[in-house]
């Protein structure tokens, strides 16, 4: 109540000066989502970016709500800039929340808001980012057909935009659906032909100075190897294991290199998963450990009863196939 009075009573003092304040605070708000989405929430440091907006997230939702309704008003072009800025950031940053504690309905409306944002503004990396996102959360719910509809926009937007990076997305994402729909050989040639653009754009990425404004090079590395996992998977099916387990450990390296341990832990799942079916037990098992320890401290229960239940499998083979001595009597 004490801090509605104040507000109030401070918009009708200077209207003005309480605008530009909240602005201020807002635009603060946004860089801070920002580095913990950059930095925890879309990294390895997943449990902090969790607590942290956990904490801040009334905030955030907030200065969403103030954008919103702002941008409902009569704004100059720099206003209303300034406006979607904060609608694109904050949208990005909220559904990434969203989508790593599971909440993936909630998280579709901020991503929209955020792909709406960006594509006014005229940043389609970030308008591709903001597909790649919503495809995922349509995924996660099992709801193909929106995912379908969601992976046509972005292939459009890559027509209409072709930055390389753009293209990638496209072919990363087009790629996976087909994956996931058992379209294996057609996702091999989605998956290397992203491969092959992340490859570049990372050693271009890496060759910059450290005073340069900004670096994707962990972000290109990041999709490098998640295309290289799915590389892994659809060789899996195609029954071509060695192949696979190339890609796989490939995926593992470079996920390694940046500290991107969820989805190290998901390539060492598909390894443990590719082993098996070589009959080669000990290093399935070996391999569905190391995933159980990182899901573990992750605290990622979904990931972790998978790979579970996939260790407690081969270890009651692993027992049934040892000679039990009989019993004398």
């Amino acid at each position: 109540p004490v801090r509605s009075f104040v507000q109030e009573q401070f918009e009708l003092d200077d209207a003005a000066a309480f605008l530009k304040t909240r602005m201020d605070v807002c635009e603060s708000l946004m860089v801070q989502s920002a580095m913990i989405y950059l930095n925890h929430l879309n990294a390895g440091d997943v449990e902090y970016g969790i607590l942290r907006t956990d904490y801040e997230l009334p905030n955030y939702l907030e200065a969403f709500a103030f954008a919103s309704k702002r941008l409902k008003e009569s704004l100059d072009s720099k206003e209303r800039d300034s406006h979607l800025k904060l609608l694109g950031s904050f949208g990005t940053a909220v559904a990434q929340y969203f989508f790593v504690t599971g909440r993936f309905r909630e998280g579709i409306q901020f991503v929209e808001s955020g792909i709406h944002a960006h594509q006014e503004l005229g940043v389609y990396e970030s308008c591709a980012s903001g597909l790649a996102m919503l495809g995922g959360l349509y995924g996660r719910m099992h709801d193909l057909e929106k995912c379908k509809e969601t992976i046509a926009r972005l292939k459009q937007l890559s027509i209409e935009h072709p930055s390389r990076s753009v293209q990638a997305l496209a072919y990363m994402n087009d790629g996976l659906m087909q994956l996931e729909g058992g379209h294996a050989s057609e996702a091999l040639t989605q998956l290397h032909a992203g491969v092959e653009i992340y490859r570049k754009l990372a050693e271009e990425e890496k060759h910059k100075t450290d005073n340069e404004k900004f670096n994707d090079y962990h972000t290109y590395v990041g999709n490098m190897a998640i295309l290289l996992e799915g590389i892994g998977r659809a060789l899996r099916q195609l029954n071509r294991s060695d192949e696979a387990i190339l890609a796989l450990e490939e995926a593992v390296r470079l996920q390694t290199e940046i500290d991107d341990r969820i989805n190290i832990g998901a390539s060492l799942h598909q390894l443990g998963n590719t082993y098996a079916d070589k009959a080669d037990r000990e290093s399935a098992m070996s391999n569905y450990q190391r995933a159980i320890e990182i899901f573990f401290s992750l605290g990622y229960a979904h990931h972790l009863s998978n790979s579970l239940s996939e260790f407690a499998e081969l270890a009651l083979e692993e027992a049934n196939s040892k000679t039990l001595p009989c019993a004398s009597f």
